[in-house]
């Protein structure tokens, strides 16, 4: 099992993983701060393989992806997000797996391109609402 599919993206490699098969693409986003996506969210994603394609994002500075070469706004994030999948042959509709962090960007990516979003599943996910003090 290949973990290291790299796909350039701003001048930097973006790691995304895939395995499984199915007509619906569920892509893990993972949070701040997790450091290896791939494996971390595996016992999660190997329960759902068999049943849906999977397709884990690594983001700038973590995992085996490269150095990020952007500012980390949401809207840079999103933007990286959707050209890495492209590279990798991935074609939305997707449904985003968003875990902590990445809720934000979950809800971006859903409300700017809503047609490329079949769904969102919430991984203890932030919601701008919880942003507000």
């Amino acid at each position: 099992m290949e973990y290291k599919n790299l796909a350039e993206v701003n001048g930097t490699h973006l790691n995304v993983y895939t395995e499984g098969k199915g007509d619906i693409t569920i892509v893990f986003m993972s949070g701040n701060g997790v450091t290896l996506p791939v494996l971390e969210y595996k016992p999660i994603y190997r329960r759902m393989s068999d049943r849906y394609r999977i397709a884990v994002i690594e983001k700038a500075g973590y995992g085996f992806s490269g150095s990020k070469t952007t500012e980390r706004t949401v809207e840079n994030l999103v933007a990286e997000d959707r050209e890495a999948l492209a590279k990798a042959g991935i074609e939305p509709p997707y449904v985003l797996a968003a875990h902590s962090y990445s809720g934000f960007e979950a809800v971006y990516w859903a409300n700017t391109y809503p047609d490329e979003v079949k769904a969102v599943l919430s991984m203890d996910m932030g919601v701008p609402q919880t942003a507000i003090a």
